[in-house]
C-alpha cells in the first residue's frame, strides 16, 4: 500500500486523494487524527498461551461485534498467532472472521505470526515469521500478505530492519521502544529527564521534531517509518479516566461525555502535532490485552460534528497502512535517517542464555532439515519441516527468545516447545572439525605458562588469576595486553531487561575479579590442540577453559559462571591498538559499525554472534559466538562481554521494584559460556569471520550447513547462503543469500549461483516467495544481481534433476 508499485501509474498524491475519499476525510481538513486501534497480545509472558488465549478470544468476540455495529470502523490485529487459536476454538465465528478480514475492516497490522524481536532473533527465522503467517492466511483463502510491519513492544530493533522488511516486500513500519525514551513505570527518574541526550529518542523528538521518517539503513534498505513516542497505548483512555487500561484490570472507568472525550482528543492532537511534518497524526490504541473501545466511531463522529468546524481536525479509525499511505504523499518533507534505535535495554541479550542456545540449535536444525528436503524432493519431509516451522517461529516473540518471560512460563511452555522442535527435526549431522596437523608447544617460564603456535605466542599468569597476554607471531605484532581474559563479577540491580546502571537509583558495580587472586593452571595435550584449565575465583569458583590449536590465530574460551544472586559476569580482553579503532558487529540482516558509547555508559551492544574492534589498518580482535553477545568496547581495542546474569528483578535504591518490569527470576544453574577469540589481521574479510560464526552455530547444533547439504556454491565468498528450502508458493527451491552491508564491505555487480544439477529456470523473488524478475540460467548456474542485503532466488531444477 505504501509502494508506488502497488498502483501502477498512480502517484503518491493520487493515492492519498483516493484514500481521502474512501475514508471520508474532508478535502479542507487542516489536521487528520487517525486512531489505529488494536490490542497487543503476547503469546506467553506473565501468563501462558492458554490463559492469554481465553482473554484474546473475548477481545476478538467484542471486536467483531463492534465491526458489525459500526460499518466504517477499522480494528487491527498485529499477528496471526491468536487468530489461529481463535479459528480453532470458535468454528462458528469463522465465517464472520473471514468476512471482516476479506473486507479489510479487520486489518492485519503486521501479518507475521508474532510481533518478533529483531535484536537477538535469528535473521532467517524473522523472515519465516512472516512467511508462516502469510501461508496460514492463504490456506484459508485470504490473500493478505503483509504490507506494513508493526513492532509495538520489541526492545529496540536491528539497524538493518529496513533491509529485512524489504526482503519481504514490506515498505512501512511502526515501532515504539527506542533508546532514551520515557516509559511510564520503568524508572523513578522524573519525566523531565527524558529523552536522554544523545539518544534516538532525543534525535527524533528534539532534533528532527518528527515522529515520521524515512529509515534508510547502511545496506541501502529503506522503509517509511512511524515512532510511537507516547507509547503504543497512547489513546487507550480516550473514553476512560484512570491510570491505564491493561490486562482487563480495574485501573480505569468509562468516561464518555462529549466534553471529556473532546478534551482528550484535543490533548492528543497537541502532543502529536508538535512533532508532525504532515497534516496526519497517528494515535495508537492498544496496550496489552485491552478490549475495543465501545462504539468508538460514534464518539469520533460526535467530535467531528461539534469540533471540526472550529478546529479543522478530523478524526477517524483506520489502519497503519492507511496512515503510511497518506504520509507517503509528503515523503519529501520527512527526515531520512540511518536509524540504530539501540540499545533500548542492555540486559536481555544476555538473559537466560540456555534458552537462547536452544533457540539457535532449533533454527540451525530446521535450516539443515529443509535443505535436505529441497535436494531430495521428499514431499513428506518438506511438509514435516514446514509444520515444525509453524511452532518454531513463535520463539521469535519479543518475550520468548529475549528471555524476559516469567520463570514458570519458560519452564512449562517455552523451553519445552523449543526442545520438542529440536527432537522432531531430522537433519544431516555436521562433520567434526579435523585435528590440526601439529600441537602447540608449551613450557613454564618464570612462573608463567608460555604457549607457542604457528600463529600466536601466549603467556598465562597464574598469579593474575590465569589472565593472559598474546602476540601475533606471523605479523610480529602485539595482540592482547596483559590482564586479558579476566572474569569480573558485578553487583547488578537490573533485571531480565536492563543492567543496573540503566535505571535511576540502580547499581552496576564491580564486586570481584579473578585477576585479584592466584589461580591454578593445568595443561592437557589433545590431538592437534592444547586444553588449558584455569581454576580461578571471583566471588565463587569460576573455571576458565582454553582450547588452543596450532593452525588458527584464535582461542576457544569457555567460562562457567556460578548463579550468584544479583550478579552479572563479564570477561575482558585488554587492547593493544595503537591507532584509532572502530567497532563493528553482526546484526540480524548483516553487519554495521557502531560507536563505542551510546546515551547510557558503559554501553553494552547486542551483536548477532560477532563483534570486533579493529584499527585503521583493519587489524584487531574479534569475538565469535554461537549465541547473541552483549558486548562493550573501548577505543584501545579492549572488549568486555557478558557471560552470565543472575538478574532477579529490577529495583532502584536497593529496594524499590519497578512495575513496568514485573518479571523476576533467571537461570538458577551455572552456565558454561563459549566463544572464540580471534586475531584479526589487516586485509582479512569481515565476511570470513561472519561465516566462521555461522559454522559455530552449526557445530553447536551438530548439523551441516544448508549449502554443504545441497551442494550449492556461489562464486563470491563474501556472500552467505543462509537458507535452501522447498518453495511453498510456486515450484522449485528458494535460496536465500545475505550480502555484506555496503558501508562496510562493498558488493557490486552480480554473483554466480551454482546448483548441482541442470536448471530449467530461475527468478528473483521476495521472502514471501512472490516472483519479481526472471534470471539468466546456463546449465546449473544462475547470474544473481546483488541489489540488496537479503536476496531470495527461486531455482527450478530441470526434469529429472535434484529438486
Amino acid at each position: 500500500m505504501v509502494s508506488a508499485a502497488r498502483l501502477p501509474g498512480a502517484t503518491a498524491a493520487d493515492r492519498a486523494r483516493d484514500l481521502h475519499a474512501r475514508l471520508g476525510i474532508p478535502a479542507d481538513a487542516a489536521r487528520v487524527l487517525i486512531l489505529c486501534e488494536s490490542s497487543h497480545w503476547d503469546p506467553s509472558w506473565l501468563l501462558g498461551a492458554r490463559g492469554y488465549g481465553r482473554i484474546v478470544a473475548r477481545i476478538l468476540d467484542r471486536a467483531l461485534d463492534e465491526l458489525d455495529a459500526e460499518p466504517a470502523r477499522i480494528y487491527s490485529v498485529e499477528g496471526t498467532y491468536f487468530l489461529r487459536a481463535y479459528w480453532d476454538a470458535r468454528p462458528a465465528a469463522r465465517a464472520r472472521l473471514v468476512r471482516h478480514l476479506a473486507s479489510r475492516r479487520l486489518r492485519l497490522a503486521g501479518g507475521g505470526v508474532t510481533s518478533p524481536d529483531t535484536v537477538v532473533a535469528h535473521g532467517e527465522a524473522i523472515l519465516r515469521d512472516y512467511l508462516v503467517g502469510a501461508r496460514w492466511l492463504a490456506e484459508r483463502g485470504l490473500d493478505l500478505a503483509p504490507q506494513v510491519a508493526y513492532l509495538p513492544d520489541s526492545f529496540g530493533h536491528s539497524p538493518l530492519l529496513p533491509s529485512l522488511l524489504a526482503a519481504l516486500g514490506i515498505d512501512g513500519v511502526a515501532f515504539t521502544r527506542v533508546d532514551g525514551m520515557h516509559v511510564a513505570g520503568c524508572d523513578r527518574a522524573p519525566r523531565g529527564r527524558y529523552p536522554r541526550p544523545g539518544s534516538t529518542a532525543a534525535r527524533l523528538l528534539d532534533d528532527e521534531r518528527s515522529l515520521d521518517l524515512v529509515w534508510r539503513d547502511p545496506a541501502g534498505g529503506e522503509v517509511l517509518a512511524h515512532w510511537h513516542a507516547f507509547g503504543y497505548g497512547q489513546g487507550d483512555l480516550i473514553a476512560h479516566r484512570g491510570l491505564t487500561r491493561w490486562m482487563g484490570l480495574p485501573l480505569a472507568i468509562a468516561s464518555r461525555g462529549e466534553r471529556a472525550v473532546a478534551r482528550r482528543i484535543d490533548r492528543l492532537v497537541i502532543d502529536l502535532a508538535a512533532r508532525a511534518r504532515t497534516p496526519y497524526l497517528l494515535c495508537p490504541i492498544g496496550f496489552d490485552f485491552v478490549p475495543p473501545v465501545r462504539r468508538l466511531d460514534a464518539l469520533l463522529a460526535r467530535y467531528n460534528r461539534g469540533a471540526y468546524p472550529t478546529t479543522g481536525v478530523w478524526t477517524l479509525t483506520a489502519g497503519l497502512d492507511d496512515y503510511l499511505a497518506l504520509v507517503e504523499a509528503h515523503r519529501d518533507a520527512l527526515p531520512v535517517i540511518a536509524l540504530d534505535p539501540n540499545p533500548c535495554f542492555m540486559g536481555f541479550p544476555a538473559s537466560r542464555p540456555a534458552l537462547k542456545a536452544a533457540y539457535q540449535r532449533m533454527v540451525a536444525g530446521l535450516l539443515a532439515a529443509e535443505a535436505q528436503a529441497a535436494v531430495s524432493g521428499d514431499a513428506a519431509h518438506a511438509a514435516a519441516v514446514r509444520a515444525l516451522w509453524n511452532d518454531a517461529v513463535v520463539a521469535n516473540h519479543h518475550d520468548f527468545v529475549t528471555g524476559t518471560s516469567r520463570a514458570p512460563i519458560v519452564r512449562r511452555e517455552q523451553a519445552p516447545l523449543v526442545a520438542q522442535v529440536i527432537r522432531a527435526t531430522e537433519a544431516p549431522r555436521a562433520r567434526p572439525r579435523p585435528p590440526a596437523p601439529s600441537r602447540p608447544r608449551w613450557r613454564w617460564v618464570r612462573g608463567e605458562l608460555a604457549i607457542e603456535t604457528a600463529e600466536l605466542a601466549i603467556a598465562i599468569d597464574p598469579m593474575a588469576g590465569g589472565a593472559i597476554s598474546a602476540r601475533d607471531r606471523r605479523r610480529d605484532q602485539p595482540w592482547l595486553a596483559p590482564g586479558s581474559l579476566g572474569v569480573r563479577a558485578y553487583h547488578d540491580d537490573g533485571g531480565l531487561w536492563r543492567l543496573g546502571h540503566e535505571l535511576a537509583g540502580g547499581t552496576f558495580a564491580r564486586r570481584a575479579d579473578t585477576r585479584d587472586r592466584p589461580a591454578q593452571v593445568e595443561v592437557a595435550e589433545l590431538e592437534g590442540a592444547l586444553r588449558v584449565m584455569i581454576r580461578a575465583r571471583a566471588g565463587g569458583d569460576v573455571p576458565i577453559e582454553l582450547v588452543i590449536r596450532d593452525d588458527e590465530p584464535e582461542l576457544e574460551v569457555a567460562v562457567t559462571a556460578p548463579p550468584r544472586r544479583r550478579t552479572t559476569w563479564t570477561v575482558t580482553t585488554c587492547g593493544e591498538l595503537a591507532t584509532s579503532a572502530r567497532l563493528r558487529m553482526a546484526v540480524p540482516g548483516g553487519s554495521v559499525d557502531r560507536p563505542f558509547a551510546a546515551a547510557t555508559t558503559p554501553t553494552y551492544w547486542a551483536a548477532d554472534g560477532l563483534a570486533e574492534v579493529v584499527d585503521a589498518t583493519g587489524a584487531g580482535t574479534a569475538i565469535l559466538s554461537a549465541l547473541p553477545l552483549a558486548v562493550h568496547a573501548d577505543v584501545d581495542g579492549s572488549l568486555r562481554w557478558i557471560v552470565h546474569r543472575h538478574a532477579t528483578g529490577e529495583r532502584a535504591d536497593g529496594w524499590l521494584p519497578l512495575v513496568g518490569f514485573p518479571v523476576r527470576g533467571a537461570d538458577r544453574a551455572p552456565y558454561r559460556s563459549q566463544i572464540v577469540l580471534r586475531r584479526v589481521r589487516a586485509g582479512e574479510r569481515l565476511a570470513d569471520r561472519i561465516a566462521r560464526t555461522r559454522t559455530l552455530r552449526e557445530l553447536a547444533a551438530a548439523v551441516a550447513s544448508p549449502a554443504a547439504i545441497a551442494g550449492v556454491q556461489i562464486d563470491r565468498p563474501e556472500i552467505a547462503i543462509a537458507a535452501i528450502k522447498p518453495a511453498w508458493r510456486g515450484d522449485g527451491v528458494i535460496v536465500r543469500l545475505i550480502a555484506p552491508t555496503r558501508a562496510i564491505d562493498p558488493v557490486r555487480g552480480s554473483a554466480r549461483l551454482r546448483w548441482p544439477a541442470p536448471l530449467a529456470g530461475a527468478w528473483l523473488c521476495d521472502a514471501l516467495e512472490r516472483d519479481r524478475a526472471s534470471l539468466p540460467v546456463s546449465e546449473g548456474t544462475v547470474a544473481v544481481p546483488l541489489t540488496a542485503a537479503v536476496i531470495s532466488v527461486r531455482v527450478i531444477p530441470a526434469r529429472g534433476g535434484a529438486r
